[in-house]
């Protein structure tokens, strides 16, 4: 499986963060990719700050992500 990079426009991201996606992100990661619980992703800004995360917590309409490196 390819690994997901999304972008986010989030000026301070750190590892350890847990953050909640854009809701044009999370459409497209729950409905259009189905994404699950415990999936590896890539998030990046525009501070070029790029962090592998994993999905922690999906509900109806949020993701919300775990910034690890």
């Amino acid at each position: 499986m390819r690994l997901i990079r999304l972008y986010q426009d989030l000026d301070n991201l750190y590892t350890g963060a847990t953050i909640t996606l854009s809701e044009s992100a999370n459409h497209k990661l729950i409905n259009v990719l189905r994404v699950k619980p415990q999936q590896s992703i890539e998030i990046f800004n525009t501070n070029h700050q790029c962090f592998l995360g994993v999905i922690t917590k999906i509900t109806k309409k949020t993701v919300h992500v775990l910034l690890k490196s």
